[in-house]
């Protein structure tokens, strides 16, 4: 459960989680729990998806706003970011030659003094460069 404590200071709503950090100069202040927030929602809890009614003294968590502007922000960089990664790392895999192949590749070139090896591991570095 969280617990805040909102407060109106001139026009603005603001909320602080210590009664005792209510601004002195706040016309308006009072207490508001929620208790069904999940872990992400407590986490990220800002006055960006709260509504404030002054008359009824409640404070609105709103869990379509905060999915919305929160919770899909900050996940879609962290999922991006894996995701790219996870991609990468697949195609990468899948560019170089097997390991038996390898081998016969780096027997073939000490014997004949060429570069088959090299050029193929290139070759699949090139074909999928490093994710940024």
């Amino acid at each position: 459960m969280k617990t805040i404590h909102a407060f109106k200071k001139g026009e603005i709503w603001s909320y602080v989680d210590n009664a005792k950090d209510i601004p002195a100069e706040s016309s308006v202040s009072f207490q508001q729990d929620f208790d069904s927030l999940t872990a992400d929602e407590e986490t990220y809890f800002c006055t960006e998806v709260l509504t404030f009614n002054e008359s009824e003294k409640t404070v609105t968590f709103s869990r379509e706003k905060f999915n919305s502007d929160i919770r899909n922000v900050i996940y879609m960089d962290m999922e991006t970011d894996v995701a790219k990664q996870a991609d990468w790392l697949e195609r990468r895999i899948a560019a170089y030659p097997s390991i038996g192949d390898q081998m016969d590749m780096q027997y073939k070139d000490k014997l004949n003094g060429t570069t088959t090896w090299a050029d193929a591991i290139a070759a699949a570095k090139t074909s999928t460069p490093k994710v940024t």
